[in-house]
């Protein structure tokens, strides 16, 4: 199987963007996802396609969609003002109920 060299690309730059979105340097990011700065830069650059086990870090790790840093596609969002205002007037209080609650486990677990 030959090399898709735009695809490799494609990948590099999502692969810029995330780290840049979680705001570490290529060093850091290297040293988190147990490779070598040299190497993730080829990597970032695409010089060189990232192996199995550095997706697999950077998901575990970095909590990073590899769907999105393979095909640049983000799994779909639900709308959940949409399935709130769906709902019928006497069994929104629920859904809210839950909601609180997941935002404040959220919250506690993340720190946030």
């Amino acid at each position: 199987m030959e090399k898709n060299p735009s695809l490799i690309h494609e990948i590099a730059q999502r692969l810029y963007e995330e780290r840049k979105r979680l705001g570490k340097t290529q060093k850091e990011m290297a040293e988190v996802l147990g490779v070598t700065h040299q190497w993730y830069g080829k990597v970032e650059r695409g010089s060189s396609g990232p192996s199995l086990e550095m997706l697999y870090e950077l998901y575990r790790k970095c909590d990073v969609d590899i769907g999105f840093v393979l095909t640049g596609k983000s799994p779909p969002q639900t709308d959940l003002d949409k399935i709130v205002e769906d709902c019928p007037k006497d069994k929104r209080f629920h859904i809210e109920s839950i909601l609180r609650a997941t935002k404040a486990l959220y919250s506690e677990t993340s720190g946030k």
